[in-house]
């Protein structure tokens, strides 16, 4: 007898057994109560994350060993694409839940906010209770980022799709804030070139600037401060401080004048902070 666990588009999940047979989408789709099992579409939830739709006569896939496995089931025959922090995945309403997309990506959604892009105008955001649209034309795309900061300062989403779905492939940690008018990107943790500096490690803060990324950026900040070891002053251009969500960042002063408007993105601007910490 297997353990699972079933629900609904509310993914509010009712632990289950099921008797000594194959674990197909048909077996789940009458344990979720279905007379005619034709009527519904099973999805398989992983725990990598992933959502697989399961055919009918089609048996579940192991989850890394784990017994438990976890399927949502829905009175649909159709299936909806989205993506949401650079993960797409497929959904059997035309609709979905804000709190739910924070569950399906892993965020507290007591913590974290969840928008919607858009291509004209501001991203939208998606209230817990409130409901995103999926039959919208084209793939909709969704992005999650922290509502508070200890300042209380509300956080937005700055960075174009592309940048932060290059941060979220590349598997940086980073959060995106908005205060006094300044909005900047900080990646914790950010490596330092090994056994060259005082700190194995720091936090980096990118200011976007206005019509980025069209406009160039100019400088970043590391916090802690930090030397070259050995060194007892401050590298060159880096005395100068900045303050940003309570804290005092040392501002490394690095001027590129070659930025390709609609080219260039987070992924040169990195490899830009990469070379300057590398040759300081």
């Amino acid at each position: 007898m297997s353990s699972i666990q079933i629900a609904g588009e509310d993914l509010q999940f009712t632990p289950g057994k099921v008797p000594d047979v194959p674990v197909t989408g048909e077996v789940i789709a009458r344990l979720a109560g279905a007379k005619d099992p034709k009527d519904y579409l099973v999805i398989q939830w992983l725990r990598d994350g992933q959502l697989e739709t399961l055919r009918l006569d089609e048996k579940a896939r192991p989850d890394d060993g784990d017994t438990d496995l976890r399927f949502i089931v829905f009175r649909s025959a159709s299936t909806y694409l989205f993506e949401v922090d650079g993960q797409r995945l497929e959904w059997g309403a035309p609709r979905i839940r804000g709190d739910v997309l924070k569950k399906l990506i892993g965020v507290d959604p007591t913590q974290y906010g969840v928008w919607q892009e858009s291509n004209q105008g501001e991203d939208k955001p998606v209230e817990n209770d409130k409901f995103a649209d999926l039959r919208e034309e084209g793939l909709e795309v969704f992005f999650t980022a922290m509502q508070e900061s200890t300042e209380g300062e509300v956080l937005m989403g700055h960075l174009p799709r592309r940048c932060r779905q290059y941060l979220t492939h590349k598997g940086f940690a980073f959060s995106e804030y908005a205060e006094n008018g300044s909005a900047g990107v900080i990646i914790d943790p950010w490596k330092l070139p090994e056994g060259k500096y005082d700190h194995q490690d720091v936090s980096l803060l990118l200011l976007i600037p206005d019509g980025y990324p069209d406009s160039a950026p100019d400088m970043f900040y590391v916090h802690p401060w930090i030397k070259v070891q050995g060194c007892t002053n401050w590298p060159n251009a880096c005395a100068a401080s900045h303050q940003f969500q309570g804290r005092t960042w040392q501002r490394w002063s690095r001027h590129w004048s070659d930025w390709r408007p609609g080219i260039d993105g987070i992924q040169a601007w990195l490899v830009r902070v990469q070379h300057a910490l590398k040759i300081a």
